[in-house]
């Protein structure tokens, strides 16, 4: 492979430490590849003796994958790179030596929104006097887990920001000023408030045993702080280390770096200090500034700084348009650094950009220029990318509108996701009759579509029995349902909707009601099936499956995708809840609502699609051609005022541990205040520049940047934000083409005012709808008269109808399922060793436990038995050899003695194992057998007299293992390695009593296929 000269010097670089700036699109990737690589084949060190990390699982994947792939392009034996995520690195540390602070367990990690609920209940119920706080429950919740967020990011204790707070109020109090002066003192006496509460929810997390993502950071820090022969067996076993991403780092993570691995010690930093986009979720661009100092040289010089600025990504017309964004962010020293296209695309990419009179107009332009490029293109080259998931919105619509596949990539709010409301709607009348709301909502929806005057008389008909007849005309009765009731609010819907009496109701209304009443009565009386299976029951009762079955593929791909997620939320919450009641699992839904904390799901990306994603969701990818809509004032630069002086929640510049890198106030004077306040936010408008450079240099081939002057409803125009108008000379210049340009006179008014914005309700059925369904009436009833041979078909037409009888045969599938005692399930694509092993064992069983899932058999990991895995890891010189959580032979439920493990460690120094020096440790791999991928981990692999031998250490007992699970090691190295089944060996070893149990004929890779395919 040929390299460029800068990523040569970086690849080759010393071992010591140093720097990598990687503008966008420079190969980062490939270099710290490329680096572990060279240290490897140069002799310096062994693959076990790096350490690689980065911020997601998926990068962390894709490092791994190319760095083993690469290391065994060069015919290396051991490839195993330790390579997992900066949280990944923190709880392992709590795994192997959180007893030394007294943490025992890791089971009971907290999911954000879990996180979010379990501080409701503490805010709730506090005794604290909260003197200075005046917002809501939910308002005051959100806030303490921010503030214990800031707190854990920045390495500040709660009595530190307690005793500071308290100085900087008499500080300000004595001096006195203006208002907004004055006001920082209530916000930091709020912010002590929160600051109780932030320690009464740590409390409760500790008693409770619960963890979350913070605290495994701060409880990391605190071992190395305290466990100097922790951080000296670490810097023994990783003698180099990359850390990727180093610009979205907090301060936490960059202390706990250094005190692990500072003092010279073989350091390289990979990241862009342009593509710092997450300060405001604690990450410190600082970091990566101040990085040589941090990470200095063993002789106490500042550490080496290598420049990646060869961007392999873009054309060139794209990377004018971004250094153009980015020149205000860089430093004198950093000027010189612009990204450069590659020699081949010096004259490639097409730029364009547009100002529309009016937001509509910017989305027709933009569905225009799909239904072009899709002549030539397969639409998952195209993304759009929004400063906020809101922007994205009407364009999604727009595009399914005009038949254009779409997908919102990244995560969604799954309670905003209309079928998803309108099955809650279900879910809480069933449990609630007197819920008036959902019911509501369930009449006037597409199934039903009541009219607004039928719902006025249901209302009457709660409030008192009405008379045969109408008392009233209809006039009457349609002023009166218009004049400002509100129907939530009335007596009981249920109890009209059970018997509506004799009122004067459109036709077929009263048998709606009927059919409902039925409907739910009946749902009621299953309330006591476990909560998955019963949310299941009512999708296909309420007819909610066949609508998302007959929706477009288009509209439905997401809803489909948030269907399932809260079919697992529900199998989750009944996992991991002791009161699985529908009633809990919607107070708890209820509760994410008030607490405005999302429940997201991932939304996986339709073949051939759009993707709408947000722009700090689309940092690390890229796409050919990249919209950039609403460029405009207050949207993108966004308006925004969130800074320590007013929010009590984020931590006051002057006490972050990064304080020097900061601009701090340091007069109270009036001037000074104002001069700071600017200074702030000059910063927020530095990430958002930050942004924006990201988003544009996503684009390899074609970008367009547009904005709008007028939205749906502002008085005041919007147009070009600044972005847009350091964009267009540029453009102007020869970098792009300007499409359209709209300025705005001074006195022109939003012509979409003049517009009145109207909405139907209840939701009416589009003309277009109602004449196919007439049209469908007519043809079913002159069926006699119908020539099938006399219709022929499009290529669309034909798809269409395959959709259809594919959904046909679903529903009656489904009916089928539900009169036949018999459950039938569907083997999961992807399977690991056990699962596979349970599948071909007892494939009835493994069908209930996907049914019905259940909580393991817990372990018992008792402190000793703890104490014998890590000290034969020490042994190995590889701290990760077993996982105690996930340890083969975890069915063994004893508990090990003293001398038990004294026993152990003797019996295995003695053993034939410990003179052996592994070729391979923990060894991932995934395998394709029957059209399933089974993931597992091989425990160790030895040469022994030119045999592999692959070795699954055992704690339990003979009868508990399973030669199938050896078998199945056995291909997967085979394959990978390109190794003869004749050459490999397999056994079990019993670590109690160093038993060799050695199958001498195991099932082969058709065999196991066989038994797959029969379970």
């Amino acid at each position: 492979m040929k390299f460029s000269k800068e990523q040569r010097l970086a690849i080759e670089a010393p071992l010591e430490p140093g720097l990598i700036v990687a503008g966008a699109g420079t190969g980062k990737t490939t270099v710290m590849v490329e680096r572990v690589c060279h240290l490897v084949l140069s002799g310096e060190l062994k693959p076990e003796e790096i350490l690689g990390l980065t911020f997601t699982n998926k990068a962390a994947g894709e490092f791994k994958e190319r760095t083993i792939k690469r290391l065994r392009a060069e015919k290396l034996l051991s490839v195993n790179v330790d390579i997992s995520t900066y949280h990944s690195f923190a709880h392992n540390l709590l795994l192997n030596h959180g007893l030394r602070i007294g943490i025992d367990s890791l089971k009971n990690i907290l999911s954000d929104s879990a996180r979010a609920q379990f501080a409701y209940k503490i805010v709730r119920d506090t005794k604290l006097p909260l003197t200075y706080t005046t917002d809501s429950l939910a308002t005051v919740v959100n806030k303490v887990v921010k503030l214990d967020n800031e707190l854990a990011e920045h390495d500040i204790e709660i009595e530190t920001l307690i005793q500071k707070s308290q100085e900087f109020i008499e500080r300000v109090i004595s001096h006195g000023g203006k208002a907004d002066i004055e006001k920082m003192a209530s916000v930091a006496q709020y912010r002590m408030d929160l600051a109780g509460l932030v320690g009464e929810f740590r409390e409760a997390k500790a008693r409770m045993g619960y963890l979350d993502f913070a605290d495994q950071l701060r409880y990391a820090l605190q071992i190395v702080r305290n466990h100097s022969q922790v951080v000296q067996e670490l810097r023994e076993t990783y003698r180099a280390v990359l850390l990727d991403e180093y610009q979205d780092t907090s301060v936490t993570q960059r202390i706990l770096m250094t005190k692990i691995f500072g003092e010279g010690h073989p350091v390289t930093a990979v990241g862009d200090p342009l593509q710092a986009i997450y300060g405001w979720r604690g990450a410190a661009v600082s970091n990566i500034e101040q990085y040589k100092n941090h990470f200095k040289k063993s002789d106490g010089s500042s550490s080496n700084i290598y420049f990646l600025t060869t961007n392999y990504r873009s054309g060139n017309n794209i990377l004018k348009v971004a250094n153009t964004i980015s020149e205000p962010l860089k430093s004198k020293e950093e000027k010189d650094q612009e990204l450069v296209a590659v020699e081949s695309r010096q004259d490639q990419a097409l730029v364009k950009v547009a100002l529309l009179e009016k937001s509509s107009d910017e989305i027709s332009q933009i569905v225009e220029h799909l239904k072009v490029l899709r002549r030539s293109h397969d639409l998952s080259k195209v993304a759009i990318l929004g400063r906020t998931a809101a922007v994205l919105q009407q364009i999604y619509q727009a595009l399914i509108d005009n038949q254009i596949p779409a997908t919102f990539a990244g995560t969604r709010d799954l309670l905003k996701v209309p079928m998803v409301s309108e099955l809650l709607a279900y879910l809480k009348i069933i449990e609630d009759p007197s819920h008036n709301p959902s019911l509501i909502r369930i009449l006037t929806g597409p199934r039903f579509q009541v009219a607004l005057r039928d719902l006025k008389l249901l209302a009457d008909r709660a409030k008192k029995p009405r008379t045969a007849g109408g008392e009233e005309d209809l006039a009457s009765l349609l002023l009166e349902a218009v004049s400002g009731f509100d129907l939530a609010e009335l007596s009981i819907l249920s109890d009209a909707l059970a018997d509506p009496g004799s009122a004067a109701y459109g036709k077929g209304v009263k048998e709606i009601f009927k059919q409902l009443n039925d409907e739910l009565n009946n749902l009621r009386k299953h309330q006591s099936e476990p909560l998955g299976e019963f949310i299941y029951r009512v999708l296909i009762q309420t007819n909610l499956l066949v609508e998302l079955r007959i929706e477009s593929r288009e509209a439905n791909i997401f809803r489909q995708q948030a269907i399932e997620e809260i079919l697992r939320l529900a199998n989750h919450f009944s996992r991991t809840n002791e009161d699985v009641s529908l009633s809990n699992f919607l107070s708890w839904i209820q509760t994410s609502e008030d607490l405005n904390e999302s429940i997201n799901y991932r939304v996986m990306p339709a073949k051939d699609s759009v993707t709408l994603i947000t722009v700090h969701s689309a940092k690390g990818l890229e796409w050919p051609i990249v919209f950039l809509p609403s460029i405009v004032k207050g949207a993108f630069p966004m308006n925004r005022t969130d800074s320590w002086i007013k929010q009590a929640q984020l931590l006051p510049f002057w006490i972050r541990q990064d304080a020097d890198t900061l601009n701090q106030l340091t007069d109270l004077a009036s001037k000074s205040f104002d001069d700071y306040e600017a200074e702030l936010k000059n910063g927020q408008l530095l990430e958002e520049r930050r942004l924006m450079y990201v988003a544009i240099t996503r684009a390899q081939d074609q970008l367009f940047i547009s904005g709008h002057n007028w939205g749906p409803t502002q008085k005041n125009v919007r147009g070009a934000s600044r972005f847009l108008d350091e964009i267009k000379p540029v453009v102007d210049a020869g970098a792009g083409i300007i499409e359209k340009w709209h300025q705005v006179e001074v006195d022109e008014t939003n012509p979409n005012l003049e517009v009145p914005i109207t909405y139907s309700w209840p939701e009416q059925i589009s003309d277009e709808k109602q004449q196919q369904r007439l049209a469908a009436i007519d043809l079913l009833a002159n069926l006699d008269n119908f020539n099938e041979s006399e219709i022929e078909l499009t290529a669309s037409e034909k798809q269409l109808v395959a959709y259809w009888d594919q959904s046909t045969e679903f529903l009656l599938k489904q009916i089928a399922e539900q009169t036949n005692p018999i459950k039938r399930v569907l083997v999961p694509t992807n399977l690991n060793v056990t699962k596979t092993i349970e599948l071909t064992k007892d494939s009835s069983r493994f069908a209930m436990r996907l049914l019905r899932p259940m909580p393991n058999r817990p372990f018992v990991e008792t402190k000793r038995g703890t104490q014998f895995h890590l000290w034969v890891e020490n042994y190995y010189k590889h701290l990760s050899l077993w996982d105690p959580f996930d340890l083969p032979g975890s069915e063994a439920m004893g508990v090990l003695t003293d001398e038990d493990l004294a026993e152990m460690q003797d019996n295995f120094r003695t053993s034939q194992w410990s003179k052996l020096s592994p070729v391979g440790l923990e060894w991932d791999f995934d395998l394709k057998i029957a059209n399933r991928y089974i993931k597992g981990r091989i425990d160790a692999i030895f040469k022994i007299e030119n045999r592999v031998v692959i070795v699954d250490w055992k704690t339990g007992k003979k009868e508990n293992s399973d030669q199938l699970q050896l078998a199945i090691y056995r291909i997967a190295w085979s394959l990978r390695h390109q190794t003869p089944l004749s050459e490999i060996d397999a056994a079990f070893v019993y670590l109690p009593s160093m038993e060799i149990q050695q199958p001498t004929k195991l099932p082969d890779l058709a065999e196991i296929e066989q038994l797959i395919l029969n379970a």
